[in-house]
Parts: C-alpha cells; structure tokens; sequence
C-alpha cells in the first residue's frame, strides 16, 4: 500500500461523513413548510463539493507524503465537515431553515471562506501549482462572495450572490475538473 492510498482511506472517511450528515438531513431539510429554497441550494452545493474533493485529491497521487502535508489535508476536509454541520445540524423538529441559514452565516461562510483558502494553499503548496493558474481565477471570485455574504445579512444579496456563486462553481468544474489531474502538470 503507498503513502497516498493510506492517506486517502482517512480523508475519505472525513468527507464520507460529511456526505452521510447531509444525506441524512435530507428529508429535514426538504420538508414542507420548513424548507427555504436558499438554504436547500447551498445543501446540495456542499454534497457536490465534498463528491468533487474526493475527485480532485488524485491530484496528490504523486505527492511525497508527510505529517504535516496529512494534517494539512485532515484539517480542509475536517472543515468542510464543520461547514455541513453548520447548516444541518440542530436539534429542533420544527424548523424554518431560513432562519437556521441566516442565523449561521456568519459561522457557513467563515468555515467555507477557510476552505477555500485552504484549497489555494494546498495545491500552491503541495502541488508547487502557480497563484496565477486560470482555475485560480474561480477560487479567488469564490472567496470574494463568500466573504461578502459573511458580512451581510441582506436577503437578496445572499440570494444573488449565492445563485452567482454556483453558476462560477459549477462551469470552473466543468471546465477544469471533468477529468482528475488538474495540477498534474503544475508549473
């Protein structure tokens, strides 16, 4: 077994209960009339996040492993463990999730902001892949909307730049994720 295939057990365990806590806060978070159509979006978001993170982390195939590379890992997919917490976790029956997403901004977005910062720096770190490289470009506009939307509590905002932020996720993983390797060839 190498060091990559023995390291990807435990980070798969980590984003596999991320996915297990959304997946089970499902029937909670779609129910009539609690659900909020905003909060549901950024649900569904964080499930493909954590699927196209198990995707993306062939890209450290190569890399030469060590403890601190492995903590690094450890703490980004713990933190997106901690950014499905913040939106599904609670112990009310009854909820409107409308008022869990605006009473958690602060907290979703400062984990997320975390994550996204961190994913810069793994890849700039461990991967040697350039600040400057087109898939950058993405995360950094990423980084601006989510750090705007743990500022604000303005509804519409939220609304716009959430829709705005999906859209930017979604085709920089079209674009550059369709297959694993992105840093392969890091410059």
């Amino acid at each position: 077994m190498t060091h990559f295939e023995y390291i990807a057990v435990a980070i798969s365990i980590i984003l596999g209960l991320g996915v297990i806590q959304l997946l089970s806060s499902l029937d909670r978070v779609f129910a009539q009339p609690y659900r909020y159509w905003l909060h549901s979006a950024w649900i569904l978001m964080l499930f493909w996040v954590l699927v196209q993170n198990w995707w993306a982390f062939w890209d450290l195939k190569d890399v030469a492993w060590n403890l601190g590379y492995f903590l690094f890992w450890v703490t980004y997919v713990s933190a997106l463990y901690l950014t499905v917490l913040a939106l599904t976790k609670t112990n009310l029956a009854e909820v409107s999730w409308e008022e869990v997403y605006f009473s958690r901004t602060r907290r979703f977005f400062g984990l997320f902001g975390f994550v996204v910062i961190l994913a810069v720096l793994i890849t700039w770190i461990m991967l040697d892949a350039s600040l400057f490289h087109p898939y950058r470009y993405a995360q950094y506009s990423m980084l601006a909307i989510v750090a705007v939307l743990f500022a604000s509590k303005r509804k519409r905002l939220h609304e716009v730049l959430s829709i705005v932020f999906i859209i930017i996720m979604m085709l920089s993983q079209v674009i550059f994720r369709l297959q694993p390797g992105l840093f392969e060839n890091a410059v």
